[in-house]
């Protein structure tokens, strides 16, 4: 079986819950009361501001209830809104697979000569690294305008570490594609970089964090570590981290001895 198929069906199997869980959202929202909520803070005192059907106005305390069931919506609404976004990319994988995927299989197996005149050369040249590193690339449409920085090799990606990243895969002859679609828990993730080893073929991930000088930027990447945990995908292992600030920089030896780490 070509090595994207297995993958692709997975992910229409994920497609579905995705739209499940969509439907399921959109039947909550709408059960719950119009209009918008913002708890202000003030010293020791917190104001509580939205609007009711377009007015513009204050809550009492005696309102909290509905000040928690519009925040709710809108937490709800935002988590519907990244399904959709993870579900029309995931439509867009699946249906390159199920219209051009395969085409150089399919021209061999409708004539079974042409497969028994290249067969030995088949056996000497195995290409399916080269298949899964040319697939399409998802992820790159909505977030082309990030990918600023680019390689000798012509990939471009987001950051002056992660050339250093790519150009050392590339360089080791380590098979590897930049932010491959990931699902887990029904959720598509973008990881750095997805790499494999060239004898075994295994799956391997590469998450750089570049502003760990940042607050707010470590906590919102601490609940992908945890997913990525709880689907196995765990650092030293098969999982590679990096890290960085503005004072520290990433070296090109870090990144070797992560790499080889897991290799």
């Amino acid at each position: 079986m070509h090595p994207l198929l297995t993958s692709t069906n997975s992910m229409i199997l994920q497609e579905k819950k995705i739209n499940a869980e969509i439907k399921y959202l959109t039947k909550t929202i709408n059960s719950l009361p119009e209009g918008t909520a913002t708890v202000n803070s003030g010293g020791h005192r917190k104001r509580m501001t939205g609007s009711v059907n377009g007015e513009k106005r204050f809550f009492s305390r005696d309102e909290l209830p509905l000040v928690q069931s519009l925040i709710y919506k809108k937490y709800l609404t935002k988590r519907r809104d990244e399904l959709i976004g993870a579900q029309k990319l995931m439509n867009h994988y699946i249906r390159f697979t199920k219209t051009d995927l395969g085409k150089a299989e399919k021209y061999l197996m409708h004539n079974p000569a042409r497969a028994e005149l290249i067969k030995d050369i088949l056996m000497k040249e195995d290409r399916s690294f080269e298949v899964w590193m040319s697939a399409p690339d998802p992820c790159a449409a909505p977030h082309q305008e990030k990918r600023t920085e680019e390689t000798l090799f012509g990939l471009k990606v987001r950051s002056k570490s992660e050339v250093m990243i790519a150009t050392y895969l590339y360089e080791s002859g380590i098979p590897f594609r930049y932010e491959e679609p990931l699902v887990l828990g029904g959720v598509v993730y973008c990881p750095d970089f997805t790499f494999r080893d060239p004898k075994s073929g295994s799956f391997y991930w590469y998450e750089h964090f570049g502003k760990m000088d940042e607050p707010d930027y470590v906590r919102d990447n601490i609940p992908r570590l945890i997913t990525y945990a709880d689907h196995g995908i765990v650092p030293g292992i098969n999982l590679v981290l990096t890290y960085e600030t503005k004072k520290h920089k990433l070296s090109l030896p870090q990144i070797r001895a992560e790499i080889q780490t897991v290799l």
